[in-house]
This record gives structure tokens, sequence and C-alpha cells, in this order.
């Protein structure tokens, strides 16, 4: 699959993935104490050049892929070339800082290779679709594309745990019609560059483990029949694990 990602630099990213979940673009503004950045003169603007990307926050187990594919255990603070790229374990979350300002968030069991001024090859016809708010189209290598209306956000209803070496964190969402999974995400900052777990359920209900006390955010969504993702509802959420004392 390829998905060609404009930049308000007006430079494309062309990120060939295998995605198994989300993929989030999270546009921001660049830091006032940021190095200057090389430049791209374009219109007689002076932009910042969004490559290479810098790895902001990394959760799990993830690889820098070099030009050859050559896998090196990716860190905090390493820099990601053109043509290079970052593949993470199912378990795992990368968020990539650009140069231009932006960021991307990688989800678990994705694999991305980055490319700078991507273009359509001439010639290449591709088909359109008009995807309306609250809408979504499923990607498919044969068939028409079709806009199709997107589930809304789940209702967060309570929550629960369990006293353990390990306690366990359980959310309770209201069942929305038409759901077929749902999936829940734990980040430590509001723009969830930062995920600490993911959890998929065929249900309205799902666990975490092993968390601290924290107050974090908590992004909720679910499923259609197509395998689309609906909407996204939001809480924020203060929790304190019990432990067991034994005397």
């Amino acid at each position: 699959m390829t998905l060609l990602l404009p930049r308000r630099s007006g430079v494309c990213f062309l990120l060939v993935a295998g995605l198994m979940g989300l993929l989030t673009q999270i546009a921001s503004a660049p830091a006032a104490s940021a190095k200057p950045l090389p430049c791209i003169d374009e219109n007689q603007q002076c932009r910042g050049q969004p490559l290479p990307a810098t790895v902001e926050h990394l959760t799990g187990e993830a690889w820098k892929l070099d030009v050859k594919g050559k896998q090196t255990p990716l860190q905090e603070g390493m820099s990601i070339d053109e043509q290079e790229g970052v593949k993470t374990s199912p378990s795992a979350f990368v968020s990539l800082s650009l140069g231009d300002g932006s960021r991307v968030v990688l989800p678990s069991s994705s694999h991305i290779t980055l490319h700078l001024n991507a273009k359509r090859p001439e010639g290449a016809e591709a088909d359109e679709v008009q995807v309306m708010a609250r809408q979504g189209v499923r990607i498919q290598k044969q068939g028409t594309l079709t806009s199709i209306d997107l589930l809304p956000a789940p209702r967060l209803l309570g929550q629960s745990g369990q006293t353990d070496n390990v306690p366990v964190w359980q959310l309770i969402m209201k069942p929305i019609e038409g759901a077929t999974g749902y999936r829940a995400q734990v980040a430590t900052d509001a723009a969830f560059l930062d995920i600490k777990q993911e959890q998929f359920s065929s249900t309205p209900e799902v666990k975490f483990s092993g968390l601290k006390a924290f107050f974090y955010h908590v992004r909720l969504s679910a499923y259609d029949a197509q395998g689309l993702e609906g909407e996204a509802g939001v809480y924020d959420i203060f929790y304190y694990p019990r432990t067991t004392h034994v005397q």
C-alpha cells in the first residue's frame, strides 16, 4: 500500500507501508528553540527541509532500515533520512519529528519508507472519490472506491481494576451498533506522540496491564465490518492502581 501525505511545505512523503494499524499525522509549529534547519526554496519562500526525521518518542522494540534494508535497533534521537525506513514490533509505537515542524506517529506492526518529493508516475491513473466529513474510504487492490459513513466515537461508561502483582486496568465502553471491534490507546501526552499501550477487542471492554500511576490520555475508537476505524473519543483519566500489601 502506498500513502501520499501532503506537507504544509508543499513537499510530499511517500510512505510505502504494510500497516496493520492507524498511521496518524499531527502537524505542529516548529519549536522556537530549534536550531536553524536547511531550507527548500519553493516559489521564493524558504521552507524547512522535512528530512531527515528524528525519532522523538519510542515505546517498545523497533528498527531503523537503511537503503539496503539492513536493520538497526531504533533509539530515541536517531535520524531517519530519505529512502530509509522504520519497522515497529507488535507492541511498539514511534513518533517522528520532521524538519518542517510536523510529526508522524507510527503504530505497532508498521513498516514505512520515507521518500521526498514523491510524484505520481506519468500516465498513471487513480480512482477518485469524494470523502465528506465523518466518512472514510477502504483502499483495496481491486474494486471501486466508495465512501462510507464512519462509526461514532465510543462512549466510556466506566472502569474497573484488579489488584495483583501486575495491576489490570479495564475500560468499559457503550456498545456501538455495527461495530465489529474496538481500539484503545493510552498515552502520556495529549497529542498521542508517546503512546504507552494499545489494545484491540471484539467487545466494548479492553484491559491494560502493568501501567504505573499517572494522568493518562485515553483514545477510544471502533471498527466497522469493512475494517474502517471510526471517530475517536479522548478521555483524560488519572489512573492509580491499588497494590496488595502483605504483612
